[in-house]
């Protein structure tokens, strides 16, 4: 049986083409789940999405906040007169949940504490990492910024937003995790 030179070209041409469309698929598909050091870390929003936040400073400065081995607290400060207070808890419990997995995968232990206060003009820099949370109501844009020594603002312009730069916080963390 023979078969013509024409016919292989066709079939290698139709792999190529499938490949070729499966990675265009991989690569627009949204993707919630990354890896650090082997262990999956599942979010709400896409990882890909991650992007649209602005960090005012330098993420390595961020993560050297975030790792500080004198910093033995982390406090997650926010303001509870906006529409939706609730919505506090979900960014809290994502940035304690997974910043303490990723603080343990790496053999280190560090306390969450959560405070409410009446007013962000207050904010002094301590011994402890203080990660204010700015709920939609009060941020006019999305964003990651550490004004002060040991204070990291983290602030949403809607509520995607604000779980972005929650999301965006956490990788920073993370710095070497893979998609």
């Amino acid at each position: 049986m023979k078969i013509k030179i024409n016919y292989i070209w066709y079939i290698v041409f139709i792999v190529f083409i499938l490949i070729f469309c499966s990675k265009i698929v991989i690569y627009f598909a949204p993707d919630y789940t990354v890896t650090y050091k082997g262990r999956e870390f599942t979010f709400r929003e896409n990882v890909k999405d991650v992007d649209e936040i602005i960090i005012m400073n330098n993420e390595e400065y961020i993560n050297s906040l975030i790792w500080n081995p004198y910093i033995r607290n982390i406090k997650i400060i926010y303001q509870a007169n906006v529409t939706n207070p609730s919505y506090y808890s979900v960014e809290t419990y994502e940035l304690t949940n997974k910043l303490s997995a990723i603080f343990a995968i790496n053999g280190k232990h560090k306390n969450f504490l959560s405070e409410n206060v009446e007013s962000y003009d207050d904010l002094y820099s301590t011994n402890e990492l203080k990660i204010v949370l700015i709920h939609p109501d009060l941020a006019e844009e999305s964003y990651i910024k550490v004004p002060r020594d040991n204070i990291i603002y983290v602030a949403g312009k809607d509520l995607r937003k604000f779980d972005l730069a929650t999301m965006k916080l956490i990788l920073i963390a993370m710095q070497d995790y893979e998609i």
